[in-house]
C-alpha cells in the first residue's frame, strides 16, 4: 500500500511539476502545423505517409485523436505528452524492480529519468510525442520480454513482439526495436524458437514498411559502403552519445561543441572506455553471473539509436546527432543500466547515501537547466501564436490572398496562408 501511495505522489508531483511550469506558454510550432493540417483532413493514404525519413502511423493515428478531441487547444496536447513521459517513467521502476527486487533502486531509476535538462524538446514540443511514443513501446517490449525469458508464457512474448512493432511505427529510431530483438533471441539462452520465429516476422514486417514508405529519405544509403563515410558515421553516433547524452546527463548545463577531425579515433575510444571502466568497477559483483543478457542489451540499446539516426541525419552534419529530441529514448536505457551497474558495488548504507546525493544533485541540476532551456525555446511558440492569432482575423476579414506565405520562422517551407485556413478556422485563438 504504500508502494502504491509513493507511486502515485510520485506521478502527481510529475504532472503538476511539467504542467504548472510551461502549460501556459505552450503552443505549435514548425511541423506542429503539418500534422494539423493532414490531421485535419485525415485519410488512410495520410496514416501511411512518411514525414521526413519517419515512418509514424501510430503517432499520426494519435495526433489525429487529439487534433478531433482538442482543436487547437495546445495544452491538452501537453498534457498528453506529460502522461506518456510519466508512463516511461513507471516502466522504468518496474524494469528496474524486475531486475534488482529493490525498491530503492527502482525509485532511484525512475526518479533520475523524471526530469532532465534535455526533455525540453520530447516534451513540450508537441511533434515530439512521436519520441515519447516510440520509447514507451520500447520500454514495455523490453519489460515483457524479460518477463517472457523466465515465466515463459505466451502473451508475454506477443506483447513484446507487438510493442516492438509499435516503436518502430512511431519514430524512425524504433525501427531497430523489431530487429534487435530478434538478434537479441539468437544469443540468448533463455529464449526459444518461437520467440526467434516471431521477433523475425516483426523485423520483416518494421523493414518492409520501412523499404515502400521511407527509403527514399536516406539517400546516403548509397554511400554507406565508402569507409570514409563509414568512419564519419560511426562518429557521428558517438558522438551523440559522449556528448549528447553522456555529458549532457552528467553536467546539465554542458553545450555539445563543434566535432573536429581528430575525434574520428579519440570518440569511439572514448565510448569504449566508458563502458570498460564500468565493467571493471563492477566485475566483483558480476563475475559468478553467466547471464550476461542485461549488459549487453543495455547498453546496445543506449548506443543503437545513434546509429539509426546517423543513417538519416549524417548529411546535415555532426549537430544532428546531438538534437535534445534524439537523446529520450537512449537515455532511458542508460539511466537503467546505469542503476544496475550501481546495485551491484553499492552494498553498503553509506554508498548508498552517496547514491541519493547523486541523485539529488542530477535532478536539482537539470531541473534548473530544463526550466532555463525550455523558457528560452519556447519564445518560438509565442510568435507562432502571435502570428496564427492576426492570420486567423485576416482569413476571417477575407484580406489573404494567393501570393500570402507564412513567414519561414513558424514554418521552414514558405507555405501558402490559405494552406492554414481550414485549421485555423475550427476554434478562435485566444
Amino acid at each position: 500500500m504504500k508502494k502504491i501511495k509513493f507511486k502515485f505522489f510520485l506521478v502527481i508531483v510529475i504532472f503538476l511539476f511539467y504542467f504548472l511550469t510551461f502549460a501556459g506558454k505552450v503552443w505549435f510550432d514548425h511541423d506542429d502545423f503539418d500534422f494539423l493540417f493532414f490531421s485535419s483532413q485525415f485519410s488512410p493514404n495520410e496514416l501511411l505517409r512518411p514525414h521526413n525519413e519517419h515512418f509514424l502511423p501510430v503517432f499520426r493515428l494519435l495526433f489525429f485523436l487529439e487534433y478531433s478531441l482538442f482543436k487547437l487547444n495546445a495544452q491538452f496536447y501537453f498534457a498528453v505528452s506529460i502522461l506518456l513521459h510519466i508512463v516511461s517513467i513507471l516502466l522504468i521502476y518496474k524494469i528496474v524492480f524486475y531486475i534488482t527486487k529493490k525498491d530503492f533502486w527502482a525509485y532511484s531509476g525512475a526518479i533520475l529519468y523524471s526530469i532532465n535538462a534535455t526533455f525540453y524538446e520530447s516534451i513540450i514540443w508537441i511533434t515530439s510525442q512521436q519520441t515519447l511514443l516510440c520509447g514507451l513501446f520500447l520500454l514495455a517490449s523490453y519489460l515483457t520480454y524479460l518477463y517472457f525469458r523466465i515465466q515463459k508464457k505466451a502473451y508475454q512474448l506477443y506483447l513484446s513482439c507487438f510493442f516492438s512493432v509499435l516503436s518502430a511505427f512511431s519514430f524512425g529510431i524504433g525501427l531497430i526495436a523489431p530487429a534487435f530483438f530478434f538478434a537479441m533471441s539468437l544469443f540468448d539462452k533463455k529464449s526459444t524458437s518461437k520467440a526467434r520465429f516471431l521477433y523475425f516476422l516483426s523485423s520483416l514486417i518494421s523493414f518492409i514498411a520501412f523499404f515502400i514508405f521511407s527509403v527514399s529519405k536516406y539517400p546516403n544509403l548509397n554511400h554507406i559502403f565508402s569507409l570514409k563515410v563509414f568512419a564519419k558515421m560511426a562518429v557521428f553516433f558517438v558522438t551523440g552519445f559522449t556528448q549528447g547524452l553522456l555529458n549532457r546527463f552528467f553536467w546539465a548545463g554542458f553545450t555539445p561543441s563543434r566535432v573536429a577531425d581528430s575525434d574520428l579515433l579519440l570518440m569511439p575510444i572514448l565510448t569504449i572506455a566508458v563502458f570498460f571502466i564500468i565493467f571493471k568497477i563492477t566485475w566483483s559483483g558480476r563475475k559468478k553471473k553467466k547471464d550476461w543478457f542485461l549488459d549487453i542489451s543495455l547498453a546496445l540499446l543506449t548506443l543503437l539509436p545513434y546509429a539509426v539516426i546517423a543513417l538519416s541525419r549524417f548529411p546535415g552534419g555532426f549537430k544532428g546527432a546531438m538534437a535534445e529530441r534524439y537523446t529520450y529514448l537512449p537515455l532511458a536505457f542508460f539511466i537503467i543500466f546505469l542503476v544496475y551497474e550501481l546495485q551491484l558495488i553499492c552494498k553498503s548504507t553509506q554508498l548508498r547515501f552517496l547514491v541519493i546525493f547523486f541523485i539529488c544533485w542530477i535532478i536539482i541540476t537539470q531541473t534548473i537547466y530544463l526550466r532555463i532551456k525550455a523558457f528560452t525555446w519556447l519564445k518560438q511558440p509565442e510568435q507562432s501564436k502571435i502570428y496564427m492569432s492576426y492570420l486567423q482575423g485576416q482569413i476571417i476579414k477575407g484580406l489573404v490572398n494567393q501570393n500570402c506565405t507564412i513567414p519561414l520562422y513558424i514554418n521552414t517551407r514558405p507555405d501558402p496562408c490559405l494552406r492554414y485556413a481550414k485549421i485555423l478556422s475550427v476554434q478562435k485563438i485566444d
